[in-house]
């Protein structure tokens, strides 16, 4: 299945794609956020992203994602659990929704993520932080917004960063993401895909794999070590 940037983005704010407590917190550090950036940007691929999906019964999810509250899901629809992806999608989230009213990230993205027309880059904005030319990435979904941010362009090379920020519009836009559906109502299959999938990519520590191995329904390891 081949998805929309946006659409991933859109399901996870409303409800439909919803990212299991048995997944980690965001670990990537500002370096790896900024790659992946410059990888939407210039249309290169950022891999496929898996989903759980399910008819049957419930598990825990995480209620709150960059400061975001994210609603409960419909009761009549099949649950989609976001299996692989969570680093990507979080940052994409956090870049293109912007830091909620309830954000407390202690990682490296303290502030708004931005794109310097000028220098071409992405980079964090500090609160509150407004530079003339660097757009925040949460104005570009708003056209309306987008095209406020367009016309305070000023001075000789306003046309040219103009159809900058519309390229950049365009890229994030457009992007296409490749969705694999792990369609099963047994939770043992969804366990033993994320525990595969996570033997790769960022190294998973000791109290995130116990917490992975040990997770089910009726008990959260994490839960109980912060009690």
């Amino acid at each position: 299945i081949i998805q929309y940037l946006y659409q991933l983005i859109d399901a996870i704010a409303e409800g439909r794609l919803l990212i299991p407590r048995f997944q980690r917190p965001l670990v990537w550090e500002w370096e790896r956020q900024s790659e992946l950036l410059h990888s939407v940007r210039d249309g290169i691929p950022m891999g496929a992203v898996m989903i759980w999906r399910t008819s049957k019964g419930t598990i825990e999810w995480q209620r709150e994602l960059a400061g975001h509250n994210l609603p409960a899901p419909a009761p009549e629809l099949p649950r989609e659990y976001l299996l692989d992806g969570l680093q990507r999608l979080s940052t994409l989230f956090a870049a293109l929704r912007g830091l909620g009213a309830h954000n407390n990230d202690t990682g490296s993205s303290v502030g708004e993520i931005g794109y310097d027309l000028e220098e071409r880059s992405f980079v964090i904005m500090a609160p509150n932080e407004s530079r003339p030319t660097v757009v925040p990435l949460n104005v570009l979904p708003d056209s309306v917004t987008l095209l406020r941010f367009q016309r305070s362009l000023r001075g000789p090379s306003a046309d040219t960063l103009v159809d900058r920020c519309d390229e950049l519009a365009k890229s994030f836009r457009e992007y296409k993401v490749p969705v694999i559906p792990i369609v099963s109502d047994d939770f043992d299959v969804a366990a033993r895909t994320f525990n595969l999938i996570n033997s790769q990519g960022v190294k998973m520590g000791e109290a995130d794999m116990i917490h992975a191995l040990t997770w089910s329904p009726a008990f959260e390891l994490r839960d109980r070590l912060e009690s």
